[in-house]
């Protein structure tokens, strides 16, 4: 991927997340304001977060924020933020000093509108992960060993040369397009430079083809993955349509007809559908109540899963059997639960009951296929369970990088 892509940044790792991220960007900003506010002390600072009192040693939390406090709060500095997959914060980026652990400050520039990312790794510690698609800044824990944060355009820094300025990666937009030499002779190769958003898509698409993870299984877990490149302009496009409907699928901020709105798509109406044990109608302020361990207090604010619970039900006539092995059940375990956080603050004393799908060990999340990728995925973001169907073929797929 760097041979194309040659520009990219690992995660931010904060070491701090409950001072400076947080889902209410007005909370953030509340909490940010005090820990610059001259009027609050160091003492009553750590009462109000632990954490941003407790930099290495309790003196050089002080050094820093006596020196962050003069220069003064970057209320700008406030940004989405990626912090686990199909979970979007927000984050106070403080470029310097230690607040944050790893902050990253050649990172933050690239952080513009209009920017997207894939956040891949280059050595796994365990099985290769398919990649994530990202439209804001990432967290370094996205990925098991670290993401890498791959942008397709990059912002010139103020006053340091542009060594794009009189190149075709240059746009009019004054953004950088990240491709390397190789990927511009490729592009003018088949097509044109403004290829390169087709480009981009193409290499998501591929690194979702469960065909593609299955043959280069070896190779993905020793380094970047090598991308196979189409040498038809027309099949390239393509390919960059099925990766921009992965993208919209990943993108929980990304509206998607028939999943995330407009009418359901038939296929996905079993999928996290909320129902009760026995009969009559849901009463959110009886039947939502979590009565199931859903986790237990640790250390340092830490909250730590707990067992939840599992009942297994036969199919609905509805949810044909069409991969053996495969059982529907109903669970309540909270893990499983999307923006379980906000749900908990609408029902405090509520119990959450969702179907779900398992799958056996075998089967994969996503294939290369126009219904199967979409289904997949779009069963990932309505009930973090995946869905396969359909099947690879990348027979058309023959030049190589």
């Amino acid at each position: 991927m760097p041979d194309l892509f040659p520009k990219f940044f690992p995660g931010i790792k904060t070491s701090r997340d409950d001072v400076v991220i947080d889902i209410d960007k007005q909370a953030l900003i509340v909490r940010i304001e005090k820990y610059f506010d001259l009027s609050i002390n160091h003492d009553e600072m750590s009462r109000i977060a632990p954490n941003s009192m407790m930099i290495e040693t309790r003196d050089k939390a002080e050094v820093i924020r006596n020196q962050l406090r003069k220069r003064g709060f970057l209320q700008d500095n406030i940004i989405k933020h990626s912090y686990r997959p199909f979970d979007t914060r927000w984050l106070y980026w403080e470029l310097e000093t230690k607040l944050l652990d790893r902050n990253r400050p050649d990172y933050f520039p690239h952080v513009v509108d209009g920017n997207f990312w894939i956040v891949s790794q280059q050595k796994p510690r365990r099985d290769w992960s398919k990649p994530q698609f990202i439209r804001c800044s990432g967290c370094l824990d996205l990925m098991d060993r670290g993401a890498s944060c791959i942008p397709l355009f990059l912002k010139p820094e103020e006053g340091k040369l542009d060594l794009f300025s009189n190149d075709d990666r240059k746009l009019e937009n004054g953004l950088n397009l990240n491709l390397c030499g190789k990927a511009v002779e490729y592009l003018k190769t088949i097509g044109t430079i403004a290829d390169a958003e087709h480009l981009f898509y193409h290499v998501l698409a591929i690194l979702h083809s469960a065909d593609y993870a299955a043959e280069n299984d070896g190779a993905l877990r020793q380094d970047w993955a090598r991308i196979p490149l189409p040498d038809r302009r027309e099949t390239l496009i393509t390919s960059a349509n099925l990766g921009r409907q992965i993208a919209a699928l990943l993108d929980p901020e990304t509206p998607v007809k028939g999943v995330t709105s407009g009418k359901l798509r038939p296929e996905l109406k079993t999928i996290a559908v909320v129902s009760r044990i026995g009969t009559g109608n849901l009463d959110p302020n009886t039947d939502f109540a979590l009565t199931a361990g859903w986790g237990h207090a640790g250390q340092n604010g830490v909250t730590m899963p707990g067992r939840g619970k599992v009942i297994d039900r036969d199919y609905l006539p509805e949810e044909p059997l069409s991969h053996k092995g495969r059982r529907a059940f109903r669970s309540s375990h909270p893990r499983h639960l999307p923006q379980r956080h906000r749900l908990l603050e609408k029902y405090p004393r509520s119990r959450v009951e969702l179907h779900h799908r398992r799958l056996s060990s075998h089967q994969k999340m996503v294939e290369l296929s126009r219904t199967g990728i979409i289904r997949a995925i779009a069963q990932t973001r309505r009930s973090h369970r995946s869905h396969p169907n359909g099947t690879t073929d990348c027979s058309h797929f023959v030049a190589r990088t």
